[in-house]
C-alpha cells in the first residue's frame, strides 16, 4: 500500500486530513463527520453503512505519534455527504446536485471555478475567446 504524507484541508473553520492511498485520496472520518456536524468521537458508527471499499483504518500522524483513525474514500465521502441531512451538508449537496452534476451532463466535464466565470465580461467575450469559440461549433461524433 502506497501512501503520502497527510494533506489538510480548511473549510468552513474546520481541518479535514487526506491522505493519497495507491493514488487516490482518503479522508479522515472522523474530520468529515465534524465537518458535517455529526459526532467525531462516533465516527466508525456513522461510516458502518459505506461499502467495505468506501472505508478502511490508517495511521494519522499526531503529535502523540501514529494514531489509528478510520479513514473514508472519496467516494465514501460523497456517499455519507450525500446521505447526511445536516445543515452542514446541504451546501455541499447543492453545489454537486446543482452545479457540478448539471455541467457533467452538459459540458461532459467539470471545471473548478467554472461557475464563477461571467460571459457577459469583457474579457469573456470576443471572437478570440477560446470558450466562445467552441460553444459556436457543432459536436460531432467521430
Amino acid at each position: 500500500m502506497k501512501t503520502t504524507k497527510t494533506n489538510t484541508f480548511s473549510f468552513a473553520g474546520l481541518e479535514l486530513r487526506s491522505i493519497t492511498i495507491e493514488g487516490k485520496p482518503w479522508f479522515s472520518a472522523a474530520d468529515v463527520c465534524e465537518f458535517l456536524g455529526l459526532t467525531r468521537k462516533n465516527a466508525t458508527v456513522h461510516i458502518r453503512k459505506l461499502d467495505d471499499a468506501e472505508k478502511g483504518v490508517y495511521p494519522f500522524h499526531t503529535v502523540r505519534g501514529p494514531q489509528k483513525s478510520a479513514v473514508i474514500s472519496e467516494s465514501g465521502l460523497y456517499t455519507l455527504t450525500m446521505r447526511s441531512d445536516k445543515p452542514q451538508a446541504k451546501e455541499f449537496q447543492n453545489w454537486v446536485t446543482g452545479t457540478v452534476l448539471p455541467a457533467i451532463r452538459k459540458d461532459g466535464m467539470y471545471v473548478q471555478g467554472e461557475e464563477k466565470l461571467d460571459p457577459n465580461n469583457d474579457a469573456w467575450t470576443g471572437s478570440t475567446n477560446p470558450l466562445l469559440a467552441l460553444q459556436k461549433e457543432p459536436l460531432t461524433a467521430n
